[in-house]
């Protein structure tokens, strides 16, 4: 089932076949410019990684793993070796980019507002529908990680009230269909969490930092 642990797994490893075989452009420093570099990477190989993208259902874990493994890519693009020391941030500068998982964000949300702009009777808004008539049966343990879950996370993240913070119901689904519909209003609710998730990141980042260095 696309979007599963399984094919993010799979959409890696296609994704560094790709790296590989395009492996002489990037130890070529003097022979090809950083930008040619960033739109091949860009054309060949980050489009295979990111693949079905909006589908995915990410947990934080992953969200984190997903982040790293594009930094690799990045270093190899442009020839960083694994002992040169580079700042995450100084990397994303350098090569023009952010964390994926703010990408994978965006597709998710461009995805998301897409269904909701749908007739109620297709197949994605009927089972968005069925999952919160039935979410009320709810089992023992942990509930597992799914795409109503993963924009749930989201909508959390940001502190707007003028925008929609909860998807827990019918109700809340309806809201965020009624949003929808504006695309310019969409677009400030989708604009609102990714700068939220943008600005989180180096926190997060420095927090992760000071623990590495028994720092309190």
């Amino acid at each position: 089932m696309l979007g599963d642990t399984e094919d993010i797994e799979r959409r890696k490893q296609l994704s560094n076949l790709a790296l590989q075989k395009l492996s002489t452009i990037w130890i070529r420093n003097d022979k090809v410019k950083q930008v040619t570099r960033l739109n091949i990477y860009r054309a060949l190989v980050k489009s295979i990684l990111l693949y079905n993208c909006g589908k995915w259902s990410l947990t934080k874990q992953e969200g984190h793993k997903s982040n790293t493994f594009h930094r690799r890519q990045l270093r190899t693009i442009f020839n960083i070796k694994y002992r040169t020391f580079i700042k995450n941030n100084a990397l994303y500068q350098k090569t023009g980019s952010t964390p994926l998982s703010l990408t994978i964000l965006e597709a998710r949300w461009r995805l998301f507002g897409h269904i909701l702009r749908q007739a109620i009777n297709t197949p994605p808004n009927v089972a968005m529908t069925l999952y919160f008539k039935m979410e009320g049966s709810k089992q023992r343990g942990r509930p597992k990680t799914s795409i109503v879950t993963t924009l749930r996370r989201d909508l959390k993240r940001h502190n707007n009230d003028y925008w929609p913070t909860r998807l827990h119901s019918l109700k809340d689904l309806d809201h965020l269909r009624d949003t929808a519909q504006n695309r310019s209003d969409w677009k400030h609710l989708t604009t609102a969490i990714h700068h939220y998730m943008y600005t989180d990141q180096p926190r997060q980042r420095r927090q992760s930092t000071s623990q590495r260095m028994g720092i309190n």
